[in-house]
């Protein structure tokens, strides 16, 4: 990560912008693998973060991503990925519930 410090430091960034985006990488790096970005957006697009803070990362994968040379990930994929797994806690959630109101209340199924 330090080459893609010295790059960018070339092109002008300032030392507190490529110490915090060091960090920041480093931090997702310990989350998921920096060469997945499917992952990574992932890792980002689930995080309780404000957006612009989200945007923030995204813009320093995105210069970690192409200075390695990774290939670009459509965001549709994630988003459809994780809208899968909300609809699958939702039903999980929903059954639980379900069960445990059918369980106190003594209700029969075929009430329903």
């Amino acid at each position: 990560m330090l080459k893609l410090a010295f790059s960018l430091g070339n092109l002008g960034y300032s030392e507190d912008y490529l110490s915090g985006m060091i960090r920041v990488l480093s931090c997702i790096g310990s989350k998921v693998e920096l060469d997945d970005s499917e992952r990574v957006l992932e890792h980002i697009a689930r995080g309780k973060w404000q957006e612009s803070y989200k945007a923030n990362l995204c813009g320093f994968y995105s210069h970690y991503r192409k200075f390695y040379g990774i290939a670009r990930t459509s965001l549709k994929s994630v988003m459809t990925r994780i809208e899968q797994h909300v609809f699958t806690n939702l039903l999980y959630r929903t059954s639980a519930l379900l069960n445990n109101t059918v369980h106190n209340y003594h209700f029969s199924p075929s009430t329903f």
